[in-house]
Order: C-alpha cells, then sequence, then structure tokens
C-alpha cells in the first residue's frame, strides 16, 4: 500500500500546474468567473480559486477567494491556456468547463486580443458513506479499514478496484468519501486483537465472500448513513509453510493470501500478508477455510524490512520539464511462486513452496532520423517501466537504456505487463513499442513466462505524428467539448494495454481549438463529443463512437487538421 501511495505522489507532481499571479505586469486580460454547484446551479462563497498555466510546471499560490455571490477576478493574465481550478470542503476539486464529474476540463485560450473571458468552475458534492462495525456480541470494533470497491473500465475490461478507505473509531464509527458515483460494493477488515484475531474481510450484507456482497448505489452528493457490517461468530485456522530450493540469508521473502474467488482481479489488495523468517518458514494466522492462491515473492534490492519493493525513484525539474530518475540498480534475482491452496478447518500445515527466478525483459531503442542522432548522454536517461497487472506487487519494475541503445530489466515475476517509456529525449517522439515477433505492444501487454523476453525494440522518431483541429457545433460555431481517438481495429478494444497509449481523450479549448500531441501513427477513429458525455473506453460505447466517427490515418511527420462536429453521447 506504501507503494500505492508513492505513486499517487508521483502521479500529482506530474499532474501539477503553476499558478500564474494574477498581477503579472503588462497584459490586461481578465478572467471573471463563477463557482456554482454543479448540480442545483447554487453560487458557493468562500472556494479557493486558482489559475493554472496548462503545460508548465510549478508549486501554486495560496489563491484568491470567491465572494459571497460565488465570482472571481483575475487579472492581468498573461496571454496562453489556462484551467481555473475551485475547491472547497464537502466538494471534489472544480475545474473550469466541466458540466459533469467525468468531463475533461475546458482550457481558457487566452491571447493577445482578449480583454476578458468568463468562465463558469461546478463543483460537485462528495457522497458520504457512514456507518458501525460491531463483532457477533454487538461491541464495537476499533482500528478497522473500511473501503469501496468499483468496477471501472480498464483496458477494456471491467475490473475490480479497490479504493475510497477510512478506519473505524473507537466507537466501531466510520465515514468515508466517494467521489464518483455509481455501483460500489463495502467491505471492511478488522485489525488482529483478541477481540477479532484476522485480517479476514466481510461485506456489506455481512457476507463472508465478495459474490455475496450486497451493492449500493451512490449518487453525487448522496450521504448513505447505517451501512453497518457485524464480523459473525467465526472459527478461524492458519496456515503455515516453508519454501524452498533457495538460500533465505538476508534476503526478504513476502507470502500473500487471495482468496481464489478474486485471484484475477489484480486491483484488490490480499487478505492475508506475511513475512518469511530467515529460516525459510512462514505463518499465516486468523485464516477462513477455502480456497486460496498463495504467492510468495522476492524482489531484487528487497531488504529485511518492511520497504520490501524496489524504490520507485524520484523525479526532477530539468530546464522546465520533468526527468525521472530511476532507482539504482538492484542487486539479486527476484523469486517466485503461485500455487493453490485448499484450507480445511485443521487448516494447512507445512506446505512446500518451490521457487523459480524471474525472466529478465531485453531490447534496444532505435532512433528513425536522416539528419540528427540523440544529444549525447540522453540516451542513457530514457526509461523503461513494466507495471505488473497486479497492483499490490508495487511499483513498476524500471530499466535505464545503456549508451548503446541496449536494456535489461531485473527478473519479472510471471505475468502481464504494461510497458511505458519515460524522458524522452528532446526532440524525438515515441515511435512503437514492438516484440520479438513485431507484436504491438502499444496496445497489448507483454507476457513474462517461464524464459527470458527477448528482442524488444522500442523506436523513436524526430518527427511528430499530430492530430488538430476546432470542433463546432451543429450551427457551425467552435463549441467545446472532447475529442476521443482510438484505434480503428475492432480487436483492439479489449485487453488492450494499461499504458492507453492508442487511446486519447483530448479536451478542446474555449474556442473549440484542439491538439493531440505525440500520438502514435497508425489507424484510428476520430470522434467529437459534448461535454458531459461521460466517456470510457469500453467496447460497447466505442462500437458506438465508432459509428459516428472518422476514420483517418496518422503518419510520422505528416500533421493532419480536422474539423469536427460535436455529438452529444449518453
Amino acid at each position: 500500500m506504501r507503494d500505492l501511495l508513492r505513486l499517487a505522489v508521483v502521479a500529482a507532481v506530474v499532474a501539477a500546474w503553476v499558478t500564474v499571479s494574477p498581477d503579472a505586469a503588462g497584459f490586461d486580460a481578465k478572467i471573471i468567473g463563477r463557482v456554482v454547484d454543479g448540480q442545483s446551479g447554487a453560487a458557493l462563497a468562500g472556494a479557493a480559486v486558482r489559475l493554472h498555466k496548462v503545460g508548465v510546471l510549478g508549486a501554486p499560490d495560496s489563491g484568491i477567494r470567491t465572494n459571497a455571490d460565488g465570482f472571481f477576478t483575475f487579472d492581468r493574465v498573461p496571454t496562453g491556456f489556462y484551467h481555473v481550478s475551485a475547491s472547497l470542503d464537502g466538494y471534489s476539486e472544480g475545474l473550469s468547463g466541466k458540466t459533469a464529474q467525468g468531463d475533461q476540463p475546458v482550457t481558457t485560450e487566452i491571447t493577445d486580443a482578449d480583454a476578458q473571458k468568463d468562465v463558469v468552475v461546478r463543483m460537485f458534492r462528495r457522497a458520504t458513506v457512514s456507518g458501525r462495525v460491531t463483532d457477533s456480541r454487538g461491541r464495537p470494533v476499533a482500528d478497522a479499514t473500511v473501503w469501496s470497491i468499483s468496477r471501472p473500465w480498464v483496458g477494456g475490461r471491467q475490473r475490480l478496484r479497490a479504493s475510497q478507505a477510512g478506519r473505524t473509531d473507537a466507537r466501531g464509527e466510520y465515514r468515508i468519501n466517494i467521489i464518483a458515483p455509481g455501483e460500489y460494493v463495502f467491505g471492511v477488515a478488522p485489525h488482529p486483537s483478541p477481540q477479532l484475531p484476522t485480517t479476514m474481510p466481510i461485506y456489506y450484507g455481512n457476507a463472508t465472500r465478495l459474490s455475496g456482497a450486497r451493492p449500493l448505489i451512490v449518487e453525487m452528493g448522496a450521504e448513505l448513513a447505517g451501512i453497518d457490517f457485524a464480523f459473525p461468530e467465526e472459527s478461524y485456522t492458519s496456515v503455515d509453510g516453508q519454501l524452498a530450493g533457495v538460500e533465505i540469508g538476508q534476503q526478504f521473502f513476502r507470502a500473500q493470501l487471495v482468496p481464489m474467488e478474486v485471484s484475477g482481479e489484480p486491483g484488490l489488495i490480499p487478505v492475508g500478508s506475511s513475512a518469511v523468517d530467515f529460516n525459510g518458514r512462514f505463518t499465516f494466522r486468523g485464516i477462513r477455510e477455502g480456497e486460496y492462491q498463495l504467492t510468495v515473492l522476492r524482489l531484487p534490492g528487497s531488504r529485511d524490512s518492511a520497504n520490501d519493493r524496489p524504490l520507485l525513484g524520484f523525479i526532477r525539474f530539468v530546464g522546465g520539464s520533468l526527468e525521472l530518475i530511476p532507482p539504482p540498480n538492484l542487486e539479486g534475482p527476484t523469486w517466485y511462486s503461485e500455487q493453490v491452496l485448499k484450507v480445511g478447518r485443521e487448516g494447512a500445515h507445512d506446505v512446500k513452496v518451490n521457487l523459480t527466478q524471474g525472466r529478465p525483459i531485453t531490447g534496444r531503442v532505435l532512433f528513425n532520423s536522416v539528419a540528427q542522432q540523440p544529444q549525447a548522454g540522453s540516451v542513457q536517461k530514457i526509461v523503461l517501466r513494466a507495471q505488473h497487472e497486479r497492483l499490490w506487487m508495487g511499483t513498476p519494475f524500471q530499466a535505464t537504456v545503456e549508451a548503446d541503445g541496449t536494456f535489461r530489466t531485473v527478473g519479472l515475476p510471471p505475468g502481464p505487463y504494461a510497458l511505458s517509456i519515460a524522458n524522452v529525449p528532446s526532440g524525438w517522439n515515441l515511435g512503437g513499442i514492438h516484440g520479438p515477433n513485431g507484436e504491438d505492444l502499444t496496445v497489448r501487454d507483454v507476457v513474462v513466462g517461464a524464459s527470458d523476453v527477448n528482442g524488444i525494440m522500442i523506436t523513436f522518431n524526430d518527427r511528430e505524428t499530430k492530430l488538430m483541429g476546432t470542433v463546432v457545433d451543429d450551427a457551425g460555431n467552435p463549441a467545446a467539448g472532447e475529442v476521443i481517438v482510438f484505434p480503428a481495429e475492432q480487436r483492439q478494444w479489449q485487453d488492450f494495454s494499461s499504458a492507453m497509449y492508442r487511446f486519447r481523450r483530448v479536451a478542446t479549448t474555449d474556442r473549440g481549438n484542439y491538439s493531440t500531441q505525440a500520438i502514435l501513427p497508425g489507424a484510428y477513429f476520430v470522434v467529437a463529443v459534448q461535454q458531459g458525455s461521460q466517456i470510457q473506453f469500453e467496447p460497447a460505447l466505442l462500437s458506438k463512437l465508432a459509428a459516428l466517427a472518422t476514420k483517418v490515418t496518422l503518419a510520422v511527420g505528416e500533421p493532419m487538421t480536422m474539423r469536427l462536429t460535436a455529438h452529444q453521447v449518453r
């Protein structure tokens, strides 16, 4: 979980904007706006409002606040492209131009000719879920973790994802915020204690299996109280075992238990976790009867500490742009084992775990150009990131490129990995990632098995692939909205890579202008939709969009301009 938090922090840094001083000298443009409730339209007084210059990174200042009627003004704004954000207790962050929670923000475009721009920032009240957790005798269960589980579309499939967690207080009471409306399942896991000597969860409806949980529909701004949980009277057992085939020494191993009913859901957190001692022994206590997937993992660089995953590295600003500094070279092999384990009333004891070594991904980078090559030293800054679909495994594995253009990851546990690239050299654009048989790995994950994955080819071009233009309404007037870009081949709409290289939601400016930056070459469907369309990349909706879209082929170094009419899609 700590690594997931690290990822969240990095994502926050990457998405940061610089807040522009409202007193920039030499400019006379104003941005005048109002912050309102996204459902009722009522003015929101006292909201903190900030002006962000799109594409420029930095730390925000204190901003300004709306008056009693929800109005705010930024004076003397320089030319450029801007978003306006607003924050207020009880609401999700508001962004200019959004008409629904799932919208992209509309960029405000300031030119020398502008004297004033008017914007509306809609804010949507967060829903809250609250209740009480008790044991079988009605006693409060303190320090238990309550979380929500949703089914978002990820890589063309609906997958279970745990999020929005909170803890119970001494009275067993909890309260959590839900940002996005939808259908949720709620679960609770106790902190082991004499009262409840287990970490096994129950789900709303007091079900001990996720399949028996009672789902809830959470509306925008709803307050769902009385969502209570009562742990049943249960007998728990234990699981223990021994690692074989490897010398433990100072290496740090972690064993995990996941119920088989959710073993294919990578977004859920294991129900049991155990460190492995220096003799190779591990023990899980407080386990229910049932069928589990037992996973044992040791990652390179792991030590005898709670920090048992590779470091993510860090991000720094270089010349006004982001640069990912990878972790130091990790040493030692990756050890991995996965097996199905049936746990009866008496538990499961002396389980033998035979470990195998993870296999690396190797390959090289290629720069396509007739006139130039990358600047000296820039190749060695390129970072290949490989993210296992099981998020609980932690941060992405990373490999830096050598001066000769080759790269090699550490050994990786078996499974599918989404590949992505960081630190693309200045003046270059990613052209593609292909497997040893020419398969497109910007669309599909690469699968690591019992052998090394060799021959990965990453190409870069010194010319950009670009799509730009204007979105208009039915009357031909410029209109704010989104441009949706997705592969023209229908077979690529399911089980696609979570790196999302070929799927884009591009927000327009308030003048209807749009531009995709550094999109990969290939055949695409392109369609414009109105604000409020609530786009997710799921196959049924993509099929509907394809009927409205224009099919285009984007080529390297051949920018394409398209005038698109915005469609209403629900």
